[in-house]
Parts: structure tokens; sequence; C-alpha cells
């Protein structure tokens, strides 16, 4: 079996020849394992090690970004800016600009770096998927709601907000689901029968409990979140969910909108 018929034909509650056995890494590990396994790229990594790899897919952002600062290292297309910092062997992205502080529901309307939907490159993530899927099952986009609100305020800013500032947080989600949901109904109408799953992630808890009541919850979130579902699953993709945190109490409502896969910390 390849890995991809070895990953669907589990999700599908049929018999497969063997557990499938994926694995996640970062950049400093990804050196280690292309060292170890002699090899020079993923997929021939994956080989060697003989897992069952679900491979990711993103259209790039081909639009105009926000100017970047002098400190950052690069921009995202939400404006949101990072600088590298080297922690030991690891290295990660900082946001030092958050492009959303100072506005108000009044003002974020006119926030001038809100993504196109029309400016990804559907094109290529199409060629990829086409690739990827004779061997691989493929998992993307990546979307989110609140963790781009977070990075667009700041995670502490955002916390405050969903507490006294609701018509903001409405806002500005509203703004966020809009230029996703044009991004994802481009990609799932190009690749029908390829793709295997959409990666919706949101983290909604910290070590101890939710990060926002449930009846925060339900009401930033989940209508949100459940158009989503529909929409993936009206091409017949499955929606594959990751959180962190301590969210055991939101786990019977995500299955009841449709969650068909998770991946929690």
């Amino acid at each position: 079996m390849t890995a991809r018929e070895r990953i669907v034909g589990t999700l599908e509650r049929k018999r497969v020849d063997r557990v499938p056995v994926d694995i996640w890494y970062v950049g400093e590990v990804l050196e280690e394992l292309y060292a170890y396994t002699k090899t020079g790229n993923e997929r021939e990594m994956w080989r060697v090690l003989g897992v069952d790899k679900w491979a990711w897919v993103n259209p790039a952002y081909v639009g105009e970004l926000a100017p970047k600062s002098a400190e950052a290292s690069f921009v995202n297309h939400w404006g949101v800016q990072f600088k590298m910092v080297q922690s030991g062997q690891a290295t990660y992205g900082e946001a030092v600009v958050r492009p959303l502080e100072g506005y108000t529901a009044e003002t974020i309307k006119d926030y001038p770096y809100w993504p196109d939907p029309d400016k990804f490159d559907y094109a290529g993530m199409e060629k990829q998927v086409k690739e990827l899927a004779n061997e691989f099952a493929t998992l993307g986009p990546w979307v989110s709601l609140f963790e781009i609100y977070c990075l667009m305020r700041g995670i502490e800013q955002a916390l405050v907000d969903v507490a006294l500032e609701p018509e903001l947080v409405h806002r500005a989600l509203d703004k966020i689901e809009e230029v996703q949901t044009g991004m994802l109904e481009n990609v799932l109408a190009r690749t029908r029968g390829e793709l295997d799953a959409v990666f919706v992630s949101d983290d909604m808890g910290s070590q101890q409990g939710l990060l926002m009541s449930p009846g925060m919850w339900e009401e930033f979130i989940k209508p949100r979140f459940e158009r989503w579902c529909k929409l993936i699953h009206a091409y017949g993709v499955r929606v594959f969910h990751h959180t962190d945190g301590a969210v055991r109490e939101l786990i019977p409502r995500y299955i009841e909108l449709g969650v068909d896969k998770w991946a929690w910390v």
C-alpha cells in the first residue's frame, strides 16, 4: 500500500497492511534527518524512514505585503512582522509588529493589508497536490481564526478583546474568515479527489484550562468553524483539526461540528 492508501484507509475504518506512522519536525530536526538518511529532499527521506507522511500543501501568497520594518526579518501576508530568534539549536520567528494594534471596531475596515483571496498561487498548489497524491496523503491549506487574530493583535490584547471589545473581535474575525474562505473555495475546486484534508488550527487551551469560556467560544469561534466544516465536507474533504492545551470540554462540540481527525498537545 502507498502511504496515502494506508492513511485514508485507516480514516475510512478499512483494513490496512500496518498502522500508519506520521512524523512532524522543525527545521533543525529536518537537517539532522537529511544527514541521517543521506537524502536531499523530504519525499526521499520519508521513503527511507518508512513513514506515512501527511504531505503539507499551501498556496503561496503573491500579492502585495506590508512594508517590512528595520527590526523585522520577514512579514507574512497578514502584515505580521517577525524577527528570527536563536534559542539553543532552535531558530524561530518572533512577532515584533502586531499590525492591528491601535485599531478599533470603527477603524478595522481601514486596515490596508488584508490579503486578497485572488492573490494566492493556486496553480502552483494544484500542481503540488497532483504530484504528491500519487503516493502521500495531502494536508492543507492551513487556516485559522483566533490564532491569526492573536498574531495581529498580540495574545494578551486578544484575550482582553473577547471580554471588552467583542465588536472589534467579530469584525476582525469576519474579515479573517472571508479571506480564507475565498482561498479555500479556490483550492478545493482545483484539487477535487486529490486533496485529503484541510488543516484547521486554533489553539484554545492553556496548560490547565481554556483560553476563553465555552460561551465565548460559542459566540466567536463556533459559527465560523462550522461554516468551514460544511464547506470542506461539501467537496468530500476531511477536516483535520489541531489545537493545543486543556481543551477536553470542547472536544464533543468539535466532533459535533464535523472534525474528522485530531492533533493536539
